[in-house]
């Protein structure tokens, strides 16, 4: 049947030549017909005359303003009715924001793929099109149906392309559902923001700067992001469903893991650490609920939220306390302005402690008196709370958890030839393995 559908028709705006050569070596098939105009003005009023099925417009022309073509394409048609893909050099969250409040659909940051560019067209047209042939009567309720909706209500619904299948997490800042993708019909993580924060500038750049993160990383041990994307002034990220339990949940549930099980799971955080440290940028949130184990025993760091790069401007002013106070490095827990990598591991010992001894190193009666504690007191040593620790853990995990940051391995790297020699030492020694499935974590990873 596909092949007897007509060409989706593209109409894309843009002055660089280069570009243009690179669309139309990408979009003109035998599934798209693809027109180019350099020029804006000469583009919209194509496009307001016959209407096509997706545009791509540039965001900076000689002959005008992405974002005026993207106003007045809006004053016309829905993103329903007409997709539009925004084409720019800068990932400047400021700008994402005015591209998706003008009203576009999706925005790619140049250079970009052929496969990236493609894969972003195809669910795009695939989704207008179901929303164009879908009748009212047999189409799934849409959440937009109630006016009144909020992101706690919305399962059974399609959001964005995506029917809502359950909750599966909820935070500060909005909620996150397993979702699936209606033109793809690929499970996914579907992380959408309150509308309450939404209204707050700092709360949308933090939200467009977690996206562009994910983005710029590609690791087994990282879930993958999806898209950025807007629907009505609610903004959402889809990602990589990761069908497993978190590290906190099999923790909840289950007796002390082996060292060398723990080991495994520290070197793959760690691996998703030195990932993100080659690019700059620092999580700022690692604790056992934001690392998902799967079946074969792949451990992934999820949550985002925080995430920044040390030349970053502030997003948490006005003593906001962003975080979780038992994971918190003694700078941070101070407010520093220059948290580092060191930060990640100095949580990342924490994480370690707790799961060899199944207690964290500080706890209190409130926020604060653990932060206090996470600056002026030493932590018990874990071996005093699990005998059967070997001293070579005892001492990692010790020197993870150094007050001061240049006592504590420096880079993720360094961190990982030490957990990897310890690895090699023990099962050598004990003859005991890592294992593959999620048996040797003791329970099921029913999502």
């Amino acid at each position: 049947m596909m092949a007897n559908r007509a060409r989706a028709r593209i109409v894309a705006l843009d002055d660089d030549t280069g570009m243009l050569a690179l669309l139309q070596h990408a979009l003109h098939d035998d599934e798209h017909s693809l027109s180019v105009y350099q020029d804006p003005g000469e583009g919209l009023q194509k496009i307001l005359e016959q209407p096509p099925e997706l545009v791509i417009t540039d965001l900076s022309m000689p002959g005008g303003s992405g974002l005026e073509v993207i106003k007045q394409l809006r004053e016309h048609y829905t993103n329903d009715e007409l997709p539009i893909i925004v084409l720019s050099a800068t990932g400047d969250e400021d700008v994402i924001l005015q591209c998706f409040g003008a009203g576009a659909t999706d925005y790619l940051v140049k250079p970009f793929g052929e496969g990236e560019l493609k894969a972003k067209v195809k669910i795009l047209l695939r989704r207008a099109r179901e929303m164009r042939d879908s009748s009212k009567s047999r189409r799934l309720p849409s959440v937009f149906d109630d006016e009144n909706w909020t992101t706690s209500d919305i399962v059974g619904r399609v959001f964005a392309g995506y029917r809502i299948e359950k909750k599966i997490g909820e935070g500060g800042m909005g909620v996150v559902y397993r979702a699936q993708d209606t033109a793809t019909d690929e499970v996914v993580a579907l992380k959408v923001l309150s509308p309450v924060y939404a209204r707050d500038q700092a709360f949308l750049k933090r939200f467009v700067r977690e996206a562009n993160y994910l983005k710029e990383v590609d690791h087994k041990n990282i879930a993958r992001f999806y898209e950025l994307g807007q629907v009505r002034n609610t903004y959402y990220i889809a990602m990589e469903f990761v069908d497993g339990p978190s590290l906190e949940e099999i923790m909840r549930t289950q007796d002390l893991l082996s060292e060398v099980r723990i080991v495994d799971i520290i070197i793959q955080v760690a691996e998703a650490l030195n990932a993100l440290h080659k690019q700059g940028i620092v999580h700022r949130d690692i604790k056992p609920g934001n690392v998902l184990v799967e079946a074969d025993g792949t451990c992934k760091l999820v949550d985002f939220g925080l995430t920044k790069r040390p030349t970053d401007e502030r997003l948490t002013e006005q003593n906001l306390f962003f975080g979780t106070a038992a994971y918190m490095s003694p700078e941070q827990a101070r407010g520093s302005a220059t948290v580092d990598i060191r930060s990640d591991l100095y949580a990342l010992g924490v994480l370690f402690y707790y799961l060899a001894t199944g207690e964290l190193p500080f706890d209190g009666d409130d926020t604060y008196a653990i932060l206090f504690k996470q600056v002026h007191e030493d932590p018990p040593e874990p071996q005093s709370r699990n005998p059967l620790l070997t001293d070579t853990a005892n001492f990692m995990i010790l020197k993870m958890l150094s007050k001061d940051p240049k006592k504590r391995f420096q880079t993720p790297a360094e961190l990982l030839r030490a957990l990897r020699k310890h690895r090699e030492f023990f099962v050598a020694r004990s003859g005991q393995y890592p294992g593959t499935t999620t048996e040797g974590v003791g329970m099921s990873t029913g999502g």
